[in-house]
């Protein structure tokens, strides 16, 4: 039997927030600075991080039209599910306009992926991943590779919660960039 992966998205009652496949994070979000003064009489400076949750749509996205569309906007559509063979599966994409600011994501607290995904034809001694794969995409729609999370293992049945995995952003983003995430599924030898 040859290795075939799954992942959902968009609305499902059991999931977090309605749905499959969202991501909290820190984009187009500006750090409160905190200063407070210890009993030491030292100063301490902490930076207090808001949230922009984005949702990996089915709906096509401007440009290139075969991947799903990352929106600020919640769930609108019935849930779909992807599948494919070993490599990538789908791919997400914003439009231009999505960052509103320049940004070094390297200074960003973790961002927490929600998913569910399975997988069937696993061979024996090998484990299912799934690998979400963050690029910059620029005018000339060139994707430039930002940062990317491996979650496993993967079993041959959904999970009935999903499951949540932190990343840390990495690169830095302009305003006139737009966000790619490409979802990527496969088996391999444990480690």
């Amino acid at each position: 039997m040859a290795y075939v992966g799954y992942f959902k998205t968009e609305k499902n009652s059991g999931a977090k927030s309605n749905g499959w496949l969202w991501l909290d994070t820190t984009i187009n979000v500006d750090p409160d600075r905190i200063t407070r003064q210890l009993a030491t009489g030292s100063i301490q400076f902490t930076r207090d991080w808001g949230s922009q949750n984005i949702y990996c749509h089915q709906n096509a996205a401007p440009e290139p039209v075969s991947d799903g569309h990352i929106l600020t906007s919640t769930f609108d559509d019935l849930e779909t599910t992807y599948s494919g063979a070993t490599g990538y599966i789908k791919s997400f994409t914003s439009s231009t306009g999505f960052f509103t600011k320049d940004v070094d994501l390297g200074v960003c607290p973790e961002w927490t992926i929600y998913f569910n995904a399975k997988n069937t034809g696993v061979d024996r001694g090998y484990i299912g991943y799934i690998t979400f794969e963050f690029y910059k995409r620029n005018a000339l729609n060139n994707d430039t590779f930002l940062f990317s999370v491996e979650y496993n293992p993967i079993t041959s049945f959904y999970s009935f919660i999903g499951y949540t995995v932190n990343v840390q952003p990495t690169g830095s983003v302009t305003t006139s960039d737009r966000l790619r995430i490409r979802v990527k599924m496969g088996q391999k030898v444990p480690t």
